[in-house]
């Protein structure tokens, strides 16, 4: 039978050198980036001048972020955003007399 020893705790000790690097984790949970795109078109001729032109064939618009009747497109947040169009006229037309579009920026012409 061994005598019962009473502990006393001694002086903390010096600083230990750095452990090895453990296993890594799941990954944490992050916001997805916010999307936005649409196709449209239109067959009309000759919309109304100076005025937004509506388009009635809308082949994608997930989001939601282009109204199609009004022909607006609402940005969901401040960036650079890409547009592109064509602009087609008939083989018997020999020449387009004027053909623009103008991009608004809130009421701004750019």
């Amino acid at each position: 039978i061994r005598p019962l020893l009473m502990c006393v705790r001694g002086l903390v000790g010096p600083k230990g050198n750095q452990g090895d690097m453990g296993l890594i984790g799941q990954p944490g949970p992050c916001s997805p980036a916010i999307q936005s795109a649409f196709s449209a078109c239109v067959n009309e001729s000759f919309p109304q001048e100076n005025m937004p032109i509506p388009f009635p064939h809308v082949v994608t618009n997930r989001q939601g972020h282009f109204n199609p009747l009004k022909g607006m497109y609402m940005a969901p947040v401040n960036g650079t955003y890409v547009f592109s169009f064509n602009l087609a006229a008939p083989i018997s037309q020999s020449v387009i007399d004027e053909a623009s579009a103008w991009i608004k920026s809130n009421i701004q012409c750019i």
